[in-house]
């Protein structure tokens, strides 16, 4: 990985790293959690994630906008789970869904999904 401020200094990272910016500079751990790094499996873990967060992990992994049209975030009631992200997007919120009460519209033309 390359970083793009002065000096582009480069980390080679090793499994079960993660990698960050500590001021302006690049910097490594091991990353303590396995779920910090699922995500390079095409997983995401649902352990201790906010509903919200994990809307923006969908928005980001799948490019789409979600909006949610509710008073109130809907709240993920299990302590854990996973979701395999290459099943699509639709997967995903079904998986959510099990999980937690709501429901989606999903408009492809303009790769928008409201949370109802």
């Amino acid at each position: 990985m390359t970083n793009l401020l002065p000096g582009g200094e480069q980390i080679i990272m090793a499994p079960q790293e993660k990698i960050f910016l500590w001021g302006d500079r690049l910097a490594y751990e091991e990353a303590g959690d396995q779920n910090d790094v699922l995500w390079t499996e095409g997983i995401l873990s649902l352990e201790g994630i906010s509903f919200e967060r994990l809307l923006r992990k969908l928005e980001k992994y799948y490019d789409y906008r979600i909006e949610v049209e509710r008073s109130e975030m809907p709240r993920i009631r299990i302590v854990r789970g996973k979701i395999k992200l290459t099943d699509g997007i639709d997967h995903a919120l079904k998986v959510l869904q099990m999980a937690s009460d709501f429901n989606y519209e999903k408009q492809e033309d303009n790769r928008l999904i409201i949370i109802k």
